[in-house]
Order: C-alpha cells, then structure tokens, then sequence
C-alpha cells in the first residue's frame, strides 16, 4: 500500500493526541514513536517486541507468583504509581533478562507521567518557548537520560546481530541500535509501560 511504499506517514500521532517530537530522540528518523517508524524500521523492530513481549504460560505463571510477591510486600497500594513499578520491573526484566536496572522508579513513574502531560501540551507551543519552561526541559532530560541508558544495554544484549542487518537497515536513523532502543523505551514509557497499567487500575478499581 502507500504505506510500504512510503508515499503517507502515520506521524507521532496515538489517536487524537499528537506528541511533539521535541521528546524523541536526535538518533531516530522519523522522530516519533514507535508507530510512527517508517516500514524498513518497523521490519527491524518488531521481531524483537514480539521475542519481548509474547507471553506462553510459564510466563503467564511466572507474573502471577510475581504480582503476588510484589503486593505481599505492600503494606498499602498506591494505584496507579506502585503498579506502574511493578509492570515496569517485569517490562525491563524481558527486555534485558538478568541485568541490573539503572531507571530509578520512582524517577521513572514521576517522569512517565510528566512526558504523557508535556508532550501532548507542548505540541501547541514552539519549541524555543517549551525548551526554557523548567519541568518540561526537565523531563525531556530525564527521557534523554533514560534512553541512552537503555541503549547501552540495547548494544550490550543486541548490538551484534542487529549490526549484521548493516549500517542503513534502518536509515535515516543513525543505526539500528538506536532505532530497537527507542523502541524499547517505547514500550517501556507508553505502550506497554502505560496502558498495562491503566488496565490494572482499572480491574482493581472494579473489584475493590
């Protein structure tokens, strides 16, 4: 379709809410999340979201024994900041199996929620004007900080094979190691690491 061909692109866009590429990273092009990857890219993503993120029932057992840990360890639950911790963790634990996470989380909900907020506003102001409004310079930092910290780990776990794909498997992006890290913080920052969340809140909130 016109899609492969290139000829349309979907752009930063979630349904009706459009973020500003001031918060996506200088090594990505198109700047944008995930969905908004041309195809090229998305042939290189994807494959890993699916190794990542397909869950069979030793995984499904797995989470179960660990939601049961993290909740007996809770003397209260704080919905959603202590859920979003726990899909995090299990996110990351996925993405990088048996590494040590360097996000702090509470550093990681506090930002999580600035950049949903900020990237969304922020698309109705210029970005000279967004660069010098402190919580959202702040943030975007701290997304920055957050990314190249999964891109270490990205190049750590899967630099050498992505590097077999060669230096434009997923041009106009710098490389693809760049590409599959902002992918991953994708997920870790929205599409999984968001909406997971909010549908738990949601199922406690109807049971409790």
């Amino acid at each position: 379709g016109r899609f492969a061909r290139e000829e349309i692109w979907r752009g930063n866009e979630l349904g009706f809410i459009i973020s500003n590429e001031l918060y996506w990273q200088d090594e990505v092009t198109p700047k944008s999340v995930g969905l908004g990857a041309t195809p090229k890219q998305h042939a290189v993503v994807r494959p890993y979201l699916d190794a990542w993120f397909t869950c069979d029932a030793t995984c499904a057992s797995d989470l179960k024994t660990s939601a049961k840990n993290f909740m007996g360890g809770l003397r209260k639950m704080e919905v959603q900041a202590d859920v979003k911790k726990w899909v995090h963790t299990e996110l990351f634990k996925r993405v990088f199996p048996g590494a040590q996470n360097p996000i702090d989380l509470d550093e990681f909900v506090a930002n999580q929620n600035a950049v949903v907020s900020f990237s969304t506003v922020t698309q109705l102001l210029p970005d000279w004007l967004s660069n010098v409004v402190p919580p959202v310079r702040e943030s975007i930092d701290i997304l920055r900080k957050h990314y190249l910290a999964v891109r270490v780990l990205v190049e750590q776990y899967y630099g050498a094979e992505l590097a077999q794909l060669g230096p434009d498997a997923c041009a106009p992006s710098k490389s693809c190691v760049d590409q599959v890290a902002a992918g991953a913080l994708d997920a870790l920052y929205f599409a999984g690491g968001l909406s997971v969340p909010s549908a738990i809140s949601t199922g406690m909130w109807v049971l409790y």
